[in-house]
């Protein structure tokens, strides 16, 4: 493998009734020296909008590779992607889903709005972008900003939470 993920750490913006999510965050890889100039970046991915992704000072550009996957490489075409301990910075757009139940989706319910995942197979690739194989686990880190006096919950512990105007920023704990 060229390129393995260490670590993600994503902010989801959520606003119920909305039909978009919109996704900031890093993902810290360790790109192998056995990679040549040429190799992308390929992440699983459907459906979703970025709006733009870089590796430290060097912009990237995004392309489709297919049904499932996009593939980052350096916007400029002299330039080669860098080898060893790298981080990928990426803002993206999901698709909220009112039908299908895969990714992000929503329903109302009396005059209230709700979000759900269920994240069966592939179904996160909707949500965001990753490495969505599942022999690779590595640790998460989730932060979610929803409209105030609405609640998030993960799978993990709140570690912080705090009001930011018309919001509520949840950071949970790094999954393990």
């Amino acid at each position: 493998i060229l390129v393995m993920p260490t670590a993600y750490r994503f902010t989801l913006t959520i606003t119920p009734d909305n039909d978009v999510i919109l996704g900031e965050g890093d993902i810290d890889l360790d790109r192998s020296a056995r990679a040549t100039a040429a190799d992308a970046i390929y992440l699983n991915a459907r459906e979703l909008e970025v709006e733009s992704a870089a590796i430290g000072a060097m912009p990237l550009t995004v392309s489709n590779a297919g049904k499932d996957a996009l593939a980052f490489q350096p916007s400029d075409p002299a330039a080669t992607l860098p080898t060893g301990k790298l981080t990928l910075h990426i803002k993206w757009k999901a698709k909220v889903h009112h039908q299908n139940t895969q990714g992000a989706f929503a329903q109302q319910f009396d005059d209230a709005w709700y979000m759900f995942t269920q994240f069966e197979p592939i179904g996160a690739r909707l949500l965001y972008p990753s490495f969505d194989e599942p022999q690779i686990k590595v640790p998460w880190q989730l932060t979610l900003v929803v409209p105030k006096g609405l609640t998030a919950i993960s799978n993990m512990p709140v570690e912080t939470q705090a009001d930011e105007g018309d919001t509520t920023r949840f950071a949970f704990a790094p999954t393990p």
